[in-house]
């Protein structure tokens, strides 16, 4: 008897063992590149990989922190990373090869969709003295990580004030040693561009160290959106940062596009499933990060220029749009939907 128990459970060991060599359970990883760890790129795409895992079969989506867009296109170019989020303005760098990509043009990369507003947040200590983008002269000025977007955005809005990083004493810091420092009285002020409101901002917002958030005159945006098509004005108010902000004096911005890549190479239904699980569990997403609710399958094309979609994401734009005008009796085109030209 005791012969043929043993017989059974070694017949269902080896039964699970050629179950699970023939695929069964088995799952892929993919990796998500990120930004800092008290970023709103990782928080947000930590609560999105855990709900894709959910819903795509065989995947498992994992996100990693980073040193931002730059670092996260290079990740993919580089095999590290199959999935990133970026800023959309950098994207666009990359694929055209200028600004901080001049000489290192990479095309390796495919849209998947973007899926909220950054917003360039220009944040000082109140001891500074900080009140416009000309008071940063001869300030510690944390203008982001070597290789984020934040970089970018900083050089780009300083210019449109009449200085660049020779007029200021430039730190290179992530979001969450911005505050440590501002609250430490070693920095004057720190650019960081992200959804809003960004974890480590409230947490100076609420602290006994007290923030300015600066605003960039209307002139300076109209100059900026105007040499950069990417950028949109946009507000920090009251109910973003409620000790920092008083109510009906937001603070004037500019904002770009966080956007979602793909390793262009890889497999159409993968992403097809990926970009459906995407926009058709927002609700589960936005329960889990409130930037979710910042989600916009409408805008999802929007901002991103001459990069091309994946065709896994493509194929399920194109069906959504077909399901929508088949349930509202409409006949809306492509570029009507979207606001994109295929």
């Amino acid at each position: 008897m005791m012969k043929k128990i043993l017989s059974l459970a070694l017949a269902s060991v080896l039964a699970l063992f050629a179950l699970t060599s023939c695929g069964g359970g088995e799952e892929t990883t993919y990796t998500f590149s990120t930004g800092g760890p008290t970023g709103t790129y990782y928080g947000f795409t930590t609560a999105v990989a855990g709900i894709l895992t959910d819903k795509v079969e065989g995947a498992k989506f994992t996100a990693v922190t980073s040193g931002g867009s730059k670092a996260n296109i290079e990740a993919i170019a580089d095999g590290d990373a199959q999935f990133a989020i970026v800023q959309n303005d950098v994207m666009l760098n990359a694929y055209n090869g200028v600004n901080n990509f001049a000489g290192n043009k990479i095309t390796s990369f495919a849209v998947v969709g973007t899926v909220y507003p950054e917003v360039c947040q220009i944040i000082a200590s109140k001891a500074s003295g900080i009140k416009t983008v000309a008071d940063l002269a001869g300030k510690r000025v944390s203008v982001g990580d070597v290789g984020s977007g934040v970089v970018t955005n900083a050089e780009q809005i300083l210019a449109a004030a009449g200085l660049s990083f020779d007029d200021i004493s430039v730190q290179n810091l992530g979001v969450g040693p911005s505050v440590d420092a501002i609250k430490a009285g070693t920095l004057d002020a720190f650019f960081f561009t992200a959804g809003i409101p960004t974890t480590a901002i409230t947490e100076l917002d609420t602290s006994n160290t007290e923030m300015v958030a600066v605003s960039i005159p209307d002139a300076q945006i109209a100059a900026l959106t105007a040499q950069y098509p990417h950028y949109v004005r946009a507000e920090i108010t009251n109910a973003h940062y409620p000790k920092s902000i008083e109510a009906g004096k937001p603070a004037v911005t500019i904002a770009v596009k966080a956007t979602y890549i793909a390793a262009a190479d890889l497999d159409e239904d993968l992403v097809y499933e990926m970009t459906k699980a995407l926009w058709e569990n927002q609700a589960a997403i936005a329960a889990a990060h409130n930037t979710g609710k910042a989600m916009d399958i409408k805008t999802a094309l929007l901002g991103i220029g001459v990069a091309p979609v994946h065709a896994g994401a493509m194929k399920y734009y194109e069906e959504y749009l077909a399901a929508e005008n088949k349930a509202n009796g409409t006949s809306l085109t492509f570029a009507e939907f979207y606001g994109y030209t295929k």
